[in-house]
């Protein structure tokens, strides 16, 4: 990892590399579960990196192959199933109006599609994760590149 150091930086330029890195950021953060404490899944051996609700990574693997994907990224949901079909949506939450509601998990609504700044901060996320086994980051990647026609 490089890093440096600006002398008499002002915050806006701070502010400016924050938001220029933020993906690399948030990828950074990222814890991953031990896979002997996930429950076992159909598609392979489960993989968990999290770090809060907008930002985890969930993948399985059989015999050094990404079987499935499921990223969340921001207000997205990414998932790449067993088949090899990529769904894309958007986290929302139901709104009530009879004021009587509890906090449940977070609906996704599917949007068809993705922004195209959003797939590469997408790349750029994953390429961030440094608890990913590297062989594995690359395959994603790839599978990612090619689905988002990157």
């Amino acid at each position: 990892m490089t890093g440096c150091r600006i002398k008499n930086a002002d915050n806006l330029y701070q502010a400016f590399l924050k938001k220029y890195f933020s993906s690399e950021l948030e990828g950074l953060k990222l814890q991953e579960m031990d896979s002997d404490r996930l429950s076992e899944d159909a598609n392979g051996t489960p993989h968990w990196h999290f770090s809060d609700t907008d930002h985890e990574l969930y993948y399985t693997v059989r015999n050094d192959e990404i079987t499935s994907i499921q990223i969340t990224y921001q207000n997205y949901v990414i998932v790449v199933d067993p088949e090899g079909n990529l769904s894309t949506g958007a986290v929302w939450e139901d709104e009530r109006s009879d004021g009587m509601d509890h906090k449940s998990s977070d609906l996704v609504k599917g949007d068809g599609g993705l922004p195209e700044d959003i797939k590469g901060q997408i790349i750029r996320f994953i390429g961030a994760i440094n608890k990913i086994e590297k062989s594995d980051r690359q395959k994603i990647e790839k599978i990612l590149e090619k689905k988002f026609n990157l």
